[in-house]
């Protein structure tokens, strides 16, 4: 998973920050996501409790690679937008059952 941040740190401007907090709260958002076959941001919210400010998520699914995952990513200007958000300084990766999770906040 550290090659999709990798990936982010690369594409952007500013520097963003590996966060181990999120890494782990990504990894239980995808768990959750392929537990319970959801595949949409609803609730999203809840995988930053307890931590304040400016946050955002993006997923990916079915690609093989983190790299695919990517390009993919930057090719939708709403998850651009949360990659390349300069407020955004902290970012975790967790995936499951292909589906990637990037978690961004302040």
């Amino acid at each position: 998973m550290i090659e999709l941040i990798v990936l982010a740190m690369l594409a952007r401007p500013t520097p963003i920050m590996i966060d181990w907090d999120l890494m782990a709260r990504a990894q239980t958002r995808a768990e959750y996501l392929c537990e319970h076959k959801q595949w949409s941001h609803d609730s999203f919210e809840k995988s930053f409790t307890g931590r304040v400010g400016f946050f955002g998520e993006n997923l990916a699914r079915d690609f093989k690679t983190p790299k695919e995952a990517h390009n993919a990513l930057m090719s939708s200007p709403t998850h651009k937008k949360n990659i390349m958000n300069p407020i955004h300084k902290h970012m975790g990766v967790g995936k499951s059952c292909g589906i990637y999770v990037q978690l961004f906040s302040n």
